[in-house]
């Protein structure tokens, strides 16, 4: 059995369904999900094709309310503070003593491909290692990896992304983690610049196990990134995501609304941040002929239209 832990809020709501049903549907394992919620404990928040669903093993939905000053960087960001709600998984899940590991996914994650044989191998050796968390190894340009090992004091160069984390759940408890990167939390709070996955770096400096690309391939929607055969997960890592207007122009965003429209949602996904920015990536898609990509562009130019009348969102 798989045991996935998200941590989202209402913001979030409907990345985090689309993200959670591509694991149940690709998976060939049952899945126990647990959820840290920012605004609500109720299961009814979920659609009926996750509740329902085959694979779904077990939903322990936990809100959060644990009192914390503040959580840096989040104020006008396109991440929110429930990114830091992982950090105290521990005070949550119910017998969480019996769980040997469990997997942190990130909302803008989506799997392609069965990913429970690798994460059950990869879970073993973490087991059976000196680490606490495996991960995967982040590939920043030289600069900016300077930049960060220098801002963080890191003595290792090994940097990882905190997208899909496995932790082993009785390192984590037996070290008191949750307090002990509380305290980092504090000690570097005025130079993080990556949330939480700065606190995980600046604390474990390079001591995590590694993961392969298969099981965490990230892309921002502009590079050029091929999604091979061997890719599980694909990661839309970064401010520039598959449910605003200039992200689904790019065709990486399918992964994301093929499975949107899978789970019965609707037929796009489409949010704003600054709706006449939204049309100016839409006209500009339009000349530049990136509306190819879309593969219902009548009932994506009219969800278009639809979404400009909803309130603007942060993400």
């Amino acid at each position: 059995m798989l045991n996935l832990l998200y941590c989202f809020d209402s913001n979030y709501n409907f990345q985090a369904f689309t993200s959670i049903f591509s694991f149940l549907e690709k998976s060939s394992e049952k899945i126990c999900l647990n959820v840290i919620h920012k605004d609500t404990s109720k299961k009814d928040i979920f659609p009926e094709n996750i509740l329902k669903h085959h694979n779904l093993k077990e939903l322990n939905i936990y809100r959060f309310d644990r009192k914390f000053n503040t959580f840096p960087k989040v104020e006008n960001s396109h991440v929110s503070e429930a990114t830091y709600y992982r950090l105290f998984f521990n005070d949550y899940i119910k017998n969480i003593e019996d769980f040997e590991s469990i997997t942190y996914v990130d909302c803008d994650m989506i799997c392609l491909k069965d990913p429970s044989i690798e994460i059950s191998e990869h879970s073993k050796n973490l087991i059976e290692s000196e680490y606490i968390l495996a991960a995967r190894k982040e590939k920043f340009e030289t600069i900016e990896m300077e930049k960060i090992i220098k801002n963080l004091q890191l003595s290792s160069s090994k940097y990882m992304n905190a997208g899909l984390l496995i932790i082993d759940v009785n390192k984590w408890i037996n070290g008191n983690l949750t307090q002990k990167l509380c305290e980092k939390l504090l000690q570097i709070e005025n130079n993080i610049i990556y949330w939480d996955q700065d606190v995980f770096n600046a604390y474990l400096d390079g001591a995590f196990y590694e993961l392969p690309e298969s099981l965490n391939c990230y892309t921002n929607l502009e590079d050029n990134l091929i999604v091979r055969e061997e890719i599980k997960i694909v990661h839309f890592y970064g401010n520039k995501k598959p449910w605003t207007t200039k992200g689904i122009l790019n065709k990486k965003s399918t992964y994301y609304q093929d499975m949107y429209r899978e789970l019965g949602l609707g037929s796009y996904h489409i949010t704003h941040k600054r709706r006449r920015e939204s049309v100016k990536h839409l006209i500009s898609g339009i000349f530049n002929l990136k509306i190819i990509y879309i593969k219902k562009p009548i009932s994506f130019l009219k969800d278009f239209l639809a979404s400009l009348s909803k309130k603007p969102n942060i993400i």
